[in-house]
């Protein structure tokens, strides 16, 4: 979060996040939480409240299944974060989250990625164009998949 943070100061814009350290907090950054983990902004200086862009929102998840949940859904944690970025009205939504790494990993996580593909597609009030980046931690490294529900004519 401290390097998405100094990220977005980089580019121009303000951030908050709660999972930004006291280091980042000492050169500026704002630890607070503000609808999502993560996320960049402009405002009209100097009046408060008037937000102007929201470049950035992102949603981190290390846990696979919330807290008492009853169904058989091995990934309704990430799900339930991913929700959040649907309803953004941001120029990209990002998802962090730790995938499955053993036994049936490759299958589970086959099913995830076509769980955001049809819910990106089935999703209504989504604009045409709107950008998702999934960054998938596991032990064995990282991937990056860019989804997007842009036209194709």
């Amino acid at each position: 979060m401290d390097s998405l943070s100094m990220l977005g100061r980089k580019f121009g814009f303000k951030s908050m996040s709660t999972g930004i350290s006291t280091k980042a907090e000492e050169v500026g950054l704002k630890k607070i939480e503000w609808l999502y983990d993560l996320h960049w902004y402009d405002e009209k200086e100097p009046t408060c409240y008037s937000q102007t862009s929201l470049p950035l929102v992102v949603e981190c998840e290390w846990d696979y299944k919330r807290k008492g949940d009853r169904d058989n859904d091995n990934y309704s944690a990430i799900k339930w974060d991913f929700q959040k970025l649907l309803v953004a009205n941001a120029d990209l939504r990002a998802l962090i989250f730790k995938a499955r790494s053993s036994g049936s990993a490759e299958e589970e996580n086959a099913k995830l990625d076509k769980y955001f593909d049809d819910t990106i597609k089935g999703y209504k009030n989504l604009a045409d164009g709107s950008h998702f980046l999934f960054i998938a931690f596991n032990n064995l490294g990282f991937r990056y998949i860019n989804k997007s529900n842009a036209l194709i004519l």
